[in-house]
């Protein structure tokens, strides 16, 4: 069952330092989105909205696309599914 959470509100996306690093490496995606993180045990927190989880997924998508390193590209697809876990997860109200 998804939990409900008003449209807007912020979720706590957990992100390794392998994942943050592949964003900003692999992806167009603002660089900067982990600035706000807290560091929680061997990574980070992320406040986001869904609406940022998706807009992330799709530059992961994009990337992992385009990508002609098939060890990249293999990262980028999982990262992709972690996202959508976290989606899966929520129901806006």
């Amino acid at each position: 069952m998804k939990r409900k959470i008003p449209e807007g509100d912020m979720v706590r996306f957990h992100l390794t330092p392998a994942e943050r690093t592949l964003v900003r490496d692999e992806t167009l995606y603002d660089p900067e989105f982990a600035n706000l993180a807290d560091c929680e045990g061997n990574g980070f927190v992320v406040p986001m909205t869904l609406l940022d989880i998706e807009e992330l997924q799709g530059d992961v998508a994009a990337a992992a696309n385009h990508c002609s390193d098939k060890k990249v590209q293999a990262r980028l697809d999982r990262f992709f599914e972690k996202l959508q876990r976290c989606l899966d997860k929520y129901e806006e109200v």
